[in-house]
C-alpha cells in the first residue's frame, strides 16, 4: 500500500510469537525510495513490534520479486505476487 512518499508492507496473518498483538492490516514494514532505482530504505517491526530499521533495505528485481534484507541478521524474505 502506498502511502505519501513511502510503500506500507501489513500484516495478513500466520504470526506464532506475539501474535495476540498482531491484528491483519498492521504496519509490518515501511519502504521509503532511495536515490536508486527500486531500491528502499526499510523499516521493519519485528514480533515484538520494535522497529528494525540498522542496515535493513529492500529492492524490487525485473521480475517484480520483493526482496527484503536483514544484514547484521544474515538473512532476507522474498515475495512475489501469483
Amino acid at each position: 500500500m502506498r502511502e505519501s512518499d513511502e510503500y506500507l508492507l501489513l500484516y495478513v496473518g500466520g504470526a506464532d510469537v506475539n501474535s495476540s498483538n498482531w491484528k491483519p492490516m498492521m504496519v509490518k514494514g515501511r519502504m521509503k525510495p532511495t536515490p536508486f532505482k527500486s531500491h528502499y530504505d526499510l523499516t521493519w517491526y519485528d514480533s515484538m513490534m520494535v522497529p528494525m530499521d540498522d542496515d535493513t533495505f529492500s529492492m524490487v528485481d525485473d521480475e517484480m520479486i520483493l526482496t527484503l534484507k536483514f544484514p547484521v541478521y544474515r538473512s532476507q524474505l522474498r515475495f512475489y505476487k501469483r
